[in-house]
């Protein structure tokens, strides 16, 4: 039969949307495919709903903020985790478990900051005074004492630098001649941390050690070892240098003052009967990442 009204007023066919009518015959359903992260929920009755079939693709880009469940994060390198912030959002940050150490004993180091690494512990002692000589024959110098121990967690930039001085030894000093000297300081970033080195030992007689390191800056601030006081040639032995932070210091002996290992931050022991004091240990970084 003809598209077009019977004899009863009945229509047979498809009526054309120029003539108001769908153009098709039977209605089409509408569809979804979910992606992995968005699931859709079709409202209503989907199937038969269009004149035509259609389907909606889900999908995501972009990052999601952490007000909507997300993490507010594009990427995230390796080695790091979710951190919350102060403004309450979550940012990558590395993980502060510190396996790894580094030992810094050079005079004037600029060590590079690994590029996952934002947190370091740091451990620093100052240099040990050097002990004092006697003040002629006849008579004992007194240790120097060690140098301050300083240590800080301090967050640092990933790819930047540390800027550390190594304490130097402090000088024994030379019998009837020049006075010992102090140990000096070592210092992260100038004065980030700072552990004070040790005082020089005295000249002979029944004088006093020379004082440790004063307490420096960082957490934990601990003040050196004093080392050990000269008295008179019927002592035998001279003053010992202060204990440094992780052992060693300058021996007493009847004669020229032991030196303190090297980065030991210990004392010189003084010296005796016309000898010269010992040098102080110099100081040492010790880096846990």
């Amino acid at each position: 039969m003809a598209q077009g009204f019977s004899s009863n007023n009945t229509f047979s066919g498809t009526l054309p949307v120029v003539s108001g009518g769908t153009g098709v015959t039977s209605l089409g359903n509408l569809t979804k495919t979910d992606d992995t992260n968005v699931t859709l929920t079709l409202g209503g009755t989907p199937t038969g709903a269009l004149i035509q079939a259609a389907s909606i693709t889900a999908g995501w880009t972009g990052t999601l903020a952490v007000t909507r469940g997300g993490n507010g994060v594009g990427s995230i390198a390796n080695a790091q985790h979710y951190r919350a912030t102060a403004a309450n959002t979550l940012a990558a940050k590395s993980y502060c478990h510190f396996e790894t150490f580094t030992v810094i004993t050079a005079t004037n180091a600029s060590w590079p900051i690994p590029a996952d690494v934002d947190t370091i512990y740091i451990i620093a002692i100052g240099g040990g005074g050097g002990g004092g000589a006697p003040a002629a024959s006849g008579s004992v110098g007194s240790g120097g004492g060690s140098g301050g121990l300083s240590a800080s967690l301090l967050a640092v930039t990933a790819g930047g630098t540390l800027n550390i001085q190594i304490g130097s030894a402090g000088s024994g000093g030379v019998s009837a001649g020049a006075a010992a000297t102090n140990g000096g300081d070592t210092t992260i970033n100038s004065t980030t941390i700072v552990a004070k080195g040790g005082t020089a030992g005295t000249v002979g007689g029944a004088n006093a050690g020379g004082a440790g390191g004063i307490a420096g800056t960082g957490t934990l601030a601990l003040v050196g070892t004093a080392g050990d006081g000269g008295a008179s040639i019927a002592t035998v032995l001279c003053g010992a240098g202060g204990v440094g932070p992780l052992g060693g210091r300058g021996a007493a002996t009847t004669g020229v003052g032991g030196n303190a290992p090297a980065n030991s931050g210990g004392g010189g022991a003084g010296g005796r009967n016309a000898n010269n004091g010992g040098n102080g240990g110099t100081g040492i970084v010790i880096l846990y990442y």
